[in-house]
């Protein structure tokens, strides 16, 4: 166990954001699945999740990826993460996520995958694709599959990102909304926005997550929780990152609290790091 949970008497490290079963959800989260399930009840096939950076918007895919059905509408979700690009390991992935035979040739393994989202869709399940952070060799990927099929839909999440396969013809340096642009032969205008935190809410955040763990809920002093607030303005990811570095340096320095002092200084080493 690591030295600064000995401190604070933890059993494990109190930010888990991939954890489903510890999932915070925050009046924007609920915000989120309230336009989320309106467009599963729409006709709208294609659509546009807005997030900042270190939003906690993967981790919130993560959790929507576990959700089998919303009101009366029954769901297959399938996720492909930030870094993927439109190859046979992505046919791979999504065939192992509708429970198919996986490691088949790239020609089987997506003639498979699309008799099975033909017939999902004919049972009436609504089958949704979504893309974190795609490269634009995923979104063309993800356009090809959608015209071949007749029940995908595809669910477009984040900012842009530069592409990782090293081929300079993907539109590395273009934004999200043009990269898709550049692919289909119509912009996206159904947008679903995930926003961050209030004060409130990351009191409650920072409290629930410390007690699950055995931590006091006391262990941030208001105000570093109000310091944490401000420069992460809400978003989940940045705040977390800072809150357990902070929780680090306040035991390295054998404190009794996390305090704002602990907080700044986290935030000017963060500063540095980036420079």
């Amino acid at each position: 166990m690591s030295d600064y949970l000995a401190h604070w008497g933890m059993v494990d490290r109190p930010f888990r954001l991939r954890d489903t079963a510890t999932f915070y959800m925050s009046y924007s989260h609920r915000r989120f699945v309230a336009d989320f399930t309106d467009y599963v009840s729409s006709p709208t096939q294609f659509a546009r999740i807005e997030a900042e950076r270190q939003s906690g918007l993967t981790s919130l895919l993560n959790w929507v990826a576990g959700l089998q059905g919303v009101e009366s509408t029954s769901l297959r979700v399938l996720l492909s993460h930030e870094g993927q690009c439109g190859d046979g390991r992505t046919i791979n992935d999504l065939c192992q996520s509708l429970d198919l035979p996986k490691d088949l040739s790239s020609e089987a393994g997506l003639k498979l995958l699309c008799e099975q989202i033909d017939s999902d869709a004919d049972r009436g399940l609504s089958v949704i694709w979504l893309l974190d952070r795609p490269n634009q060799s995923l979104i063309r990927f993800a356009s090809e599959l959608s015209r071949t099929t007749r029940g995908l839909r595809l669910l477009f999440a984040g900012p842009a990102m530069p592409a990782d396969d090293g081929r300079g013809d993907l539109g590395c340096d273009l934004p999200l909304d043009q990269r898709i642009d550049k692919v289909f032969s119509t912009t996206v205008s159904r947008r679903i926005q995930f926003n961050g935190l209030q004060l409130a809410e990351t009191v409650d955040m920072l409290e629930m997550c410390l007690s699950e763990v055995g931590g006091d809920k006391v262990i941030f002093s208001e105000t570093a929780v109000r310091l944490l607030y401000r420069l992460s303005k809400g978003r989940v990811g940045f705040l977390t990152e800072m809150a357990e570095d902070s929780l680090r340096l306040a035991a390295q320095w054998s404190c009794s609290q996390v305090t704002a002092d602990h907080v700044g200084l986290v935030f000017q080493n963060q500063l540095q790091d980036a420079a």
